[in-house]
């Protein structure tokens, strides 16, 4: 809270609560067929009904999502205290509103729709197989949860390696190439831009992109950038 007091602005990967009409109108039509196509053309008849079942959702209401939104549904199978709305992205945002801050956006709605509309067919069934398997999600985000809340590097990193384990070699690796390898070097290449601007700027993403050494922490090491953990 020292830190976030002390900054002129706050930076977060994005700002939904100031998104555009068009970005908004984007991302919801991306959530649905709108080519008449349905969600078993694209994935296993199977593995539709499953989600279907374990959603509490008719087939045909489900049919009508692409694999991205039916992922995005699926996230409420995973079982836990945690809440999206009092993430801290969502917390400081407020506070910034608040206190009349400057909110920078890292990414966008436009570049993570882009990001989820690369992903592959198999991929996209291999992440909806991982959903139904609701206990080991679960258990996923508590480990997530504490390992980060603790401070603890390693146990982090573990965490989140876990994520992909039940992903073939090559599934893994355009995973990871996209939700954390392109993004990490955009993000640590925008927090150098601020800094060089003089900016001080309380930097807020997702606890994946701040471990290892190809994260935003490390590659910012890597240019000579002083790095401190506060716990």
């Amino acid at each position: 809270m020292d830190a976030f007091n002390d900054s002129d602005y706050l930076a977060v990967e994005v700002n939904e609560s100031a998104a555009d009409e068009k970005s908004l109108m984007a991302y919801i039509a991306a959530m649905s067929y709108q080519d008449g196509r349905k969600l078993k053309d694209d994935l296993d008849d199977e593995l539709v009904e499953r989600l279907a079942e374990a959603l509490g959702i008719p087939v045909e209401d489900l049919n009508t999502l692409t694999p991205f939104g039916a992922f995005l549904f699926s996230g409420s199978l995973a079982k836990s205290s945690l809440k999206m709305q009092e993430g801290l992205d969502v917390y400081f945002i407020q506070r910034a509103t608040k206190n009349g801050m400057e909110i920078f956006e890292i990414e966008s709605l436009g570049s993570q729709l882009e990001m989820f509309g690369s992903f592959s067919m198999p991929l996209w069934e291999a992440l909806l197989e991982d959903a139904l398997d609701t206990e080991n999600a679960s258990e996923q985000l508590r480990e997530l949860y504490n390992a980060w809340r603790l401070g603890d590097e390693e146990r982090l990193q573990t965490a989140i390696n876990s994520t992909v384990e039940g992903l073939s070699d090559e599934l893994a690796e355009e995973y990871t190439n996209a939700m954390l390898t392109k993004r990490d070097i955009h993000m640590a290449e925008v927090a150098k831009k601020y800094m060089e601007e003089g900016k001080s700027v309380f930097y807020v993403v997702g606890a994946a992109h701040l471990i290892g050494e190809n994260s935003v922490i490390g590659l910012l090491e890597k240019d000579g950038y002083e790095i401190e953990l506060i716990s």
